[in-house]
Protein backbone atom coordinates (compact mmCIF):
# COMPACT_ATOMS: atom_id res chain seq x y z
CA UNK A 1 0.00 0.00 0.00
CA UNK A 2 2.77 2.32 1.04
CA UNK A 3 4.25 1.41 -2.32
CA UNK A 4 1.32 2.24 -4.43
CA UNK A 5 1.19 5.95 -2.23
CA UNK A 6 4.75 6.24 -3.10
CA UNK A 7 4.62 5.77 -6.65
CA UNK A 8 1.41 7.96 -7.32
CA UNK A 9 3.17 10.93 -5.67
CA UNK A 10 5.80 10.10 -8.05
CA UNK A 11 3.96 10.20 -11.16
CA UNK A 12 1.85 13.78 -10.11
CA UNK A 13 4.67 15.69 -8.62
CA UNK A 14 6.66 16.11 -12.19
CA UNK A 15 2.94 17.31 -13.93
CA UNK A 16 2.72 19.80 -10.98
CA UNK A 17 5.66 21.06 -11.60
CA UNK A 18 5.20 21.20 -15.16
CA UNK A 19 2.10 23.27 -14.83
CA UNK A 20 3.21 25.59 -12.60
CA UNK A 21 6.04 26.30 -14.66
CA UNK A 22 3.35 27.11 -17.67
CA UNK A 23 1.80 29.32 -15.39
CA UNK A 24 4.31 31.68 -14.22
CA UNK A 25 5.45 31.78 -18.23
CA UNK A 26 2.12 32.89 -19.13
CA UNK A 27 1.83 35.52 -16.05
CA UNK A 28 5.55 36.99 -17.01
CA UNK A 29 4.44 37.41 -21.03
CA UNK A 30 1.45 38.89 -20.17
CA UNK A 31 3.59 41.68 -17.70
CA UNK A 32 6.56 41.94 -20.52
CA UNK A 33 4.03 42.05 -23.59
CA UNK A 34 0.79 43.57 -22.51
CA UNK A 35 -1.96 43.26 -24.66
CA UNK A 36 -2.19 46.31 -27.53
CA UNK A 37 -5.62 48.27 -26.87
CA UNK A 38 -8.11 47.71 -30.21
CA UNK A 39 -7.97 51.05 -32.25
CA UNK A 40 -10.81 52.55 -34.04
CA UNK A 41 -12.13 50.84 -36.78
CA UNK A 42 -9.30 52.09 -40.00
CA UNK A 43 -12.67 52.45 -41.49
CA UNK A 44 -14.25 55.36 -39.17
CA UNK A 45 -11.44 57.65 -38.90
CA UNK A 46 -11.63 61.32 -40.01
CA UNK A 47 -10.03 61.61 -43.60
CA UNK A 48 -7.71 64.75 -44.01
CA UNK A 49 -7.89 66.52 -47.10
CA UNK A 50 -4.24 66.30 -48.80
CA UNK A 51 -3.95 70.20 -48.35
CA UNK A 52 -5.91 71.12 -45.09
CA UNK A 53 -5.75 68.58 -42.40
CA UNK A 54 -8.32 70.91 -41.03
CA UNK A 55 -11.21 69.66 -43.53
CA UNK A 56 -12.06 65.61 -42.80
CA UNK A 57 -14.47 63.09 -44.21
CA UNK A 58 -16.14 60.49 -42.46
CA UNK A 59 -17.47 57.25 -44.20
CA UNK A 60 -20.70 57.06 -43.20
CA UNK A 61 -22.51 55.06 -40.50
CA UNK A 62 -25.39 55.53 -38.80
CA UNK A 63 -24.66 53.43 -35.77
CA UNK A 64 -21.29 55.54 -35.34
CA UNK A 65 -21.61 58.81 -33.25
CA UNK A 66 -18.77 60.89 -35.30
CA UNK A 67 -15.93 63.09 -32.83
CA UNK A 68 -16.66 67.05 -34.08
CA UNK A 69 -13.31 69.02 -32.60
CA UNK A 70 -14.32 72.22 -32.53
CA UNK A 71 -12.66 75.46 -30.73
CA UNK A 72 -14.23 78.61 -29.58
CA UNK A 73 -13.90 81.60 -31.82
CA UNK A 74 -13.49 78.85 -35.28
CA UNK A 75 -16.11 77.79 -37.02
CA UNK A 76 -17.23 74.42 -37.79
CA UNK A 77 -18.93 73.74 -41.24
CA UNK A 78 -21.28 70.37 -41.40
CA UNK A 79 -21.56 69.53 -45.31
CA UNK A 80 -23.94 67.16 -46.37
CA UNK A 81 -25.08 65.92 -50.06
CA UNK A 82 -26.44 68.34 -52.38
CA UNK A 83 -29.64 66.97 -52.43
CA UNK A 84 -29.60 66.28 -48.31
CA UNK A 85 -32.23 68.56 -46.68
CA UNK A 86 -31.59 69.49 -43.17
CA UNK A 87 -35.11 68.89 -41.58
CA UNK A 88 -34.11 68.91 -37.66
CA UNK A 89 -30.98 69.64 -35.77
CA UNK A 90 -31.04 68.40 -31.95
CA UNK A 91 -28.78 69.35 -29.41
CA UNK A 92 -28.42 68.41 -25.47
CA UNK A 93 -27.12 71.90 -24.57
CA UNK A 94 -28.45 74.40 -27.15
CA UNK A 95 -27.66 77.65 -25.22
CA UNK A 96 -23.86 77.12 -24.88
CA UNK A 97 -23.13 76.90 -28.97
CA UNK A 98 -23.46 79.37 -31.77
CA UNK A 99 -25.50 77.13 -34.49
CA UNK A 100 -26.96 78.62 -38.16
CA UNK A 101 -28.06 77.05 -41.15
CA UNK A 102 -27.70 78.12 -44.33
CA UNK A 103 -30.12 78.85 -46.94
CA UNK A 104 -28.76 75.87 -48.90
CA UNK A 105 -30.04 73.48 -46.31
CA UNK A 106 -27.51 71.31 -46.77
CA UNK A 107 -25.04 73.32 -44.27
CA UNK A 108 -25.04 73.31 -40.68
CA UNK A 109 -22.58 76.19 -38.97
CA UNK A 110 -21.65 75.10 -35.19
CA UNK A 111 -18.77 77.31 -32.66
CA UNK A 112 -18.56 76.95 -28.65
CA UNK A 113 -19.76 80.00 -26.81
CA UNK A 114 -17.07 79.04 -24.32
CA UNK A 115 -13.83 77.25 -23.87
CA UNK A 116 -13.82 73.17 -22.44
CA UNK A 117 -17.66 72.58 -23.11
CA UNK A 118 -18.98 69.97 -25.10
CA UNK A 119 -22.25 68.38 -26.42
CA UNK A 120 -24.14 66.02 -28.12
CA UNK A 121 -26.18 66.51 -31.20
CA UNK A 122 -28.30 64.47 -33.85
CA UNK A 123 -28.92 65.85 -37.06
CA UNK A 124 -32.01 64.68 -39.15
CA UNK A 125 -32.10 65.27 -42.58
CA UNK A 126 -34.17 64.23 -45.40
CA UNK A 127 -32.34 61.03 -46.53
CA UNK A 128 -30.28 59.77 -43.27
CA UNK A 129 -29.41 60.89 -39.33
CA UNK A 130 -25.93 61.56 -37.89
CA UNK A 131 -25.38 61.60 -34.08
CA UNK A 132 -22.11 63.79 -32.99
CA UNK A 133 -19.80 64.07 -30.01
CA UNK A 134 -19.19 68.37 -30.18
CA UNK A 135 -15.71 68.31 -28.08
CA UNK A 136 -13.05 71.09 -28.11
CA UNK A 137 -9.48 69.92 -28.68
CA UNK A 138 -6.96 72.87 -27.75
CA UNK A 139 -4.44 71.52 -30.22
CA UNK A 140 -6.73 70.66 -33.75
CA UNK A 141 -10.11 71.64 -34.98
CA UNK A 142 -12.35 70.65 -37.87
CA UNK A 143 -13.02 73.76 -40.02
CA UNK A 144 -15.54 71.22 -42.45
CA UNK A 145 -16.31 68.21 -41.95
CA UNK A 146 -18.10 65.98 -44.53
CA UNK A 147 -19.10 62.46 -45.29
CA UNK A 148 -18.27 59.32 -47.70
CA UNK A 149 -21.67 58.03 -48.88
CA UNK A 150 -22.24 54.09 -50.53
CA UNK A 151 -25.32 53.34 -53.13
CA UNK A 152 -25.61 50.24 -50.16
CA UNK A 153 -26.07 53.08 -47.26
CA UNK A 154 -29.47 52.84 -45.04
CA UNK A 155 -31.35 55.72 -45.49
CA UNK A 156 -33.05 56.32 -42.47
CA UNK A 157 -33.97 59.81 -42.19
CA UNK A 158 -37.04 62.16 -43.10
CA UNK A 159 -39.10 60.29 -45.52
CA UNK A 160 -42.70 60.15 -45.41
CA UNK A 161 -44.24 57.06 -45.99
CA UNK A 162 -46.80 56.33 -48.74
CA UNK A 163 -49.18 53.96 -49.76
CA UNK A 164 -49.18 51.52 -52.37
CA UNK A 165 -52.47 53.21 -54.05
CA UNK A 166 -51.61 54.65 -57.73
CA UNK A 167 -53.34 57.72 -56.73
CA UNK A 168 -51.52 58.00 -53.40
CA UNK A 169 -47.80 59.01 -53.82
CA UNK A 170 -45.33 61.99 -52.05
CA UNK A 171 -46.02 64.66 -53.75
CA UNK A 172 -49.61 66.20 -53.46
CA UNK A 173 -51.78 67.46 -56.49
CA UNK A 174 -50.28 69.97 -58.11
CA UNK A 175 -53.98 71.82 -58.67
CA UNK A 176 -55.93 72.42 -55.43
CA UNK A 177 -58.98 70.27 -54.86
CA UNK A 178 -62.54 72.35 -55.24
CA UNK A 179 -63.33 70.68 -51.94
CA UNK A 180 -63.52 73.93 -49.36
CA UNK A 181 -63.27 73.72 -45.35
CA UNK A 182 -67.08 73.33 -45.29
CA UNK A 183 -67.22 70.59 -47.34
CA UNK A 184 -65.58 68.64 -45.01
CA UNK A 185 -67.76 69.27 -42.17
CA UNK A 186 -69.67 66.03 -40.41
CA UNK A 187 -72.69 67.77 -41.93
CA UNK A 188 -71.84 67.74 -45.47
CA UNK A 189 -69.96 63.59 -45.35
CA UNK A 190 -71.26 63.11 -48.75
CA UNK A 191 -68.40 65.25 -50.42
CA UNK A 192 -65.42 63.38 -50.55
CA UNK A 193 -62.20 64.31 -52.25
CA UNK A 194 -60.14 62.02 -54.19
CA UNK A 195 -58.99 60.11 -51.59
CA UNK A 196 -62.10 57.76 -50.31
CA UNK A 197 -61.70 57.86 -46.60
CA UNK A 198 -61.68 54.48 -44.99
CA UNK A 199 -64.23 55.78 -42.20
CA UNK A 200 -67.85 57.82 -41.56
CA UNK A 201 -66.39 61.69 -41.62
CA UNK A 202 -69.91 61.80 -39.20
CA UNK A 203 -67.59 60.03 -36.15
CA UNK A 204 -64.69 62.05 -37.31
CA UNK A 205 -63.03 64.77 -34.28
CA UNK A 206 -62.33 67.79 -36.04
CA UNK A 207 -62.03 69.65 -32.14
CA UNK A 208 -58.59 71.24 -33.24
CA UNK A 209 -56.90 74.93 -33.66
CA UNK A 210 -54.57 75.82 -36.48
CA UNK A 211 -52.32 78.53 -35.86
CA UNK A 212 -49.64 80.53 -38.66
CA UNK A 213 -49.92 81.61 -42.51
CA UNK A 214 -47.63 79.28 -44.05
CA UNK A 215 -48.13 77.85 -47.39
CA UNK A 216 -48.44 74.30 -46.00
CA UNK A 217 -50.90 75.37 -43.87
CA UNK A 218 -53.54 72.17 -43.69
CA UNK A 219 -57.02 73.15 -44.46
CA UNK A 220 -58.72 71.17 -42.24
CA UNK A 221 -57.38 68.95 -39.41
CA UNK A 222 -59.73 65.75 -37.72
CA UNK A 223 -58.99 62.01 -35.99
CA UNK A 224 -60.87 58.90 -36.72
CA UNK A 225 -59.95 57.60 -33.07
CA UNK A 226 -56.71 56.02 -34.37
CA UNK A 227 -55.23 58.30 -36.67
CA UNK A 228 -54.73 62.42 -37.64
CA UNK A 229 -55.87 63.85 -40.78
CA UNK A 230 -54.90 66.67 -42.27
CA UNK A 231 -56.18 67.86 -45.60
CA UNK A 232 -53.09 69.81 -47.26
CA UNK A 233 -53.64 72.65 -49.77
CA UNK A 234 -51.68 72.24 -52.69
CA UNK A 235 -47.71 72.63 -52.08
CA UNK A 236 -44.62 71.08 -54.03
CA UNK A 237 -42.60 71.21 -50.52
CA UNK A 238 -43.58 68.89 -47.87
CA UNK A 239 -42.69 70.25 -44.48
CA UNK A 240 -41.41 68.34 -41.52
CA UNK A 241 -44.03 67.06 -39.30
CA UNK A 242 -43.24 67.27 -35.18
CA UNK A 243 -44.96 65.75 -32.11
CA UNK A 244 -45.68 68.61 -29.77
CA UNK A 245 -45.57 67.59 -26.06
CA UNK A 246 -47.49 70.49 -23.46
CA UNK A 247 -43.43 71.26 -22.48
CA UNK A 248 -41.99 72.25 -26.08
CA UNK A 249 -40.31 68.95 -26.29
CA UNK A 250 -40.43 67.79 -30.21
CA UNK A 251 -40.27 64.29 -32.04
CA UNK A 252 -40.72 63.14 -35.46
CA UNK A 253 -43.91 62.62 -36.53
CA UNK A 254 -44.36 59.02 -38.58
CA UNK A 255 -46.89 59.87 -40.88
CA UNK A 256 -47.72 58.63 -44.67
CA UNK A 257 -49.14 60.69 -47.56
CA UNK A 258 -52.38 59.57 -49.09
CA UNK A 259 -54.03 61.66 -51.89
CA UNK A 260 -53.95 65.05 -50.74
CA UNK A 261 -54.09 64.03 -47.00
CA UNK A 262 -51.09 63.83 -44.18
CA UNK A 263 -52.13 60.94 -42.23
CA UNK A 264 -50.04 60.85 -39.25
CA UNK A 265 -50.38 57.56 -37.63
CA UNK A 266 -51.13 58.44 -33.84
CA UNK A 267 -53.45 60.57 -31.70
CA UNK A 268 -52.02 64.29 -31.20
CA UNK A 269 -51.63 64.28 -27.56
CA UNK A 270 -50.99 67.51 -27.19
CA UNK A 271 -50.42 68.94 -31.06
CA UNK A 272 -48.11 68.75 -34.10
CA UNK A 273 -45.36 71.06 -35.46
CA UNK A 274 -45.11 71.89 -39.24
CA UNK A 275 -42.09 73.30 -40.24
CA UNK A 276 -40.66 74.34 -43.67
CA UNK A 277 -37.34 76.41 -42.83
CA UNK A 278 -38.27 79.45 -41.38
CA UNK A 279 -42.40 78.96 -41.36
CA UNK A 280 -43.98 77.28 -39.21
CA UNK A 281 -47.69 75.73 -38.46
CA UNK A 282 -49.11 74.48 -35.21
CA UNK A 283 -52.01 72.70 -34.10
CA UNK A 284 -53.91 72.00 -31.03
CA UNK A 285 -55.50 69.51 -29.85
CA UNK A 286 -58.30 70.92 -27.97
CA UNK A 287 -59.52 68.71 -25.41
CA UNK A 288 -56.04 68.91 -24.21
CA UNK A 289 -54.86 71.21 -20.91
CA UNK A 290 -53.42 73.73 -22.98
CA UNK A 291 -56.40 74.74 -24.69
CA UNK A 292 -59.66 76.52 -22.72
CA UNK A 293 -62.22 78.60 -23.14
CA UNK A 294 -59.55 81.27 -24.14
CA UNK A 295 -58.30 79.58 -26.59
CA UNK A 296 -54.91 77.83 -27.32
CA UNK A 297 -51.50 78.82 -25.98
CA UNK A 298 -49.19 79.33 -28.98
CA UNK A 299 -46.30 80.76 -26.97
CA UNK A 300 -44.54 77.47 -26.36
CA UNK A 301 -40.81 76.85 -26.15
CA UNK A 302 -39.87 74.36 -28.62
CA UNK A 303 -36.89 72.35 -26.63
CA UNK A 304 -33.81 70.77 -28.45
CA UNK A 305 -35.28 72.02 -32.06
CA UNK A 306 -33.42 74.73 -33.79
CA UNK A 307 -34.47 75.76 -37.65
CA UNK A 308 -33.23 78.87 -39.34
Amino acid sequence: MKLLQHSKRSLYSPLVALLTALLLSTTHAAKTHPAIPSSPPELMRAEPATLDPKLVVYPYDPDYTYPILTQTGRLTHLEFEEDETIIGIYLADPKSWHRKTAVTRRDFFIQPKLAGLANTATIITNKRRYELMLKQNADQYYQRVSWQHHESDPLDGFTPETTNNAENNAKLPKKPSPARLSEMAPSNPSHQTSTQLPFNLERANFDYTVKGKAPFKPLAVFDDGRFTWLKMPATQEIPAIFMLAQDGAVELANFMVQGDYFVIRQMLEHGALLKLGKDEVRIYHNQRRACSFWGCSTGTQINHLWEH
